[in-house]
């Protein structure tokens, strides 16, 4: 990749957001989190110009992250609210997305699709 890389979206997997923010923190990439920024249709707009990765994962997969995590609101039962998102946004996602990656692996194999997809190489794994 030439460096033109000007977002990174990262849905919902908070360990592999900040392992991107660290290694991507070069001047031109940033990393957005929610997910809630695909709804709206100047965001959308916007990430034409973008390569856009999604870490996709599955509601129930979500759904335990959810429960395991404090910092999380309460929106209701978690499987149900996310069947909700799911069916809003994906369509929204697979419209902007570049690159889908499976967020049910593990951690350092997200790492590794989602670097490699901006062509950055990895780190050692120690």
């Amino acid at each position: 990749m030439n460096g033109a890389v000007s977002t990174v979206v990262v849905d919902d997997h908070p360990e592999v957001r900040r392992a991107l923010q660290r290694i991507l923190g070069l001047e031109g990439h940033r990393c957005r989190a929610a997910a809630s920024v695909v709804e709206r249709p100047t965001v959308r707009t916007a990430l034409a110009a973008a390569l856009v990765l999604w870490l996709d994962a599955p509601p129930e997969v979500l759904a335990a992250r959810m429960t395991s995590s404090s910092h999380r609101p309460d929106y209701g039962e978690p499987l149900e609210v996310l069947w909700a998102l799911d069916r809003r946004r994906r369509p929204l996602f697979t419209a902007v997305t570049d690159v889908v990656i499976d967020a049910t692996q593990a951690t350092e194999t997200v790492q590794r699709d989602a670097l490699a997809a901006v062509d950055v190489a990895p780190p050692p794994y120690t």
